[in-house]
């Protein structure tokens, strides 16, 4: 059975995938979303360290990004 997530508010129905991430004091978070579904496909949580600066928490952000879209393209989604 196939499921189609519809926004809230009447918005059309959408699909394919969307990568969020949540980068907070404590921890970054990132997940792969299948939009049709609005399932959780992957998602990883690292701590932010963000005694390290700016640059430094952006750059693990982006690594988990290109984790995910590595997840994505593994199973051939």
């Amino acid at each position: 059975m196939s499921r189609t997530y519809v926004p809230p508010g009447g918005a059309p129905p959408i699909s394919g995938l969307a990568l969020g991430l949540d980068v907070g004091g404590t921890k970054i978070a990132a997940g792969l979303v299948d939009l049709s579904s609005g399932l959780i496909l992957t998602k990883r949580v690292i701590p932010t360290r963000a005694t390290r600066g700016g640059d430094a928490v952006l750059a693990d952000a982006l690594v988990l990004a290109r984790e995910l879209d590595g997840d994505a393209t593994a199973r051939g989604i």
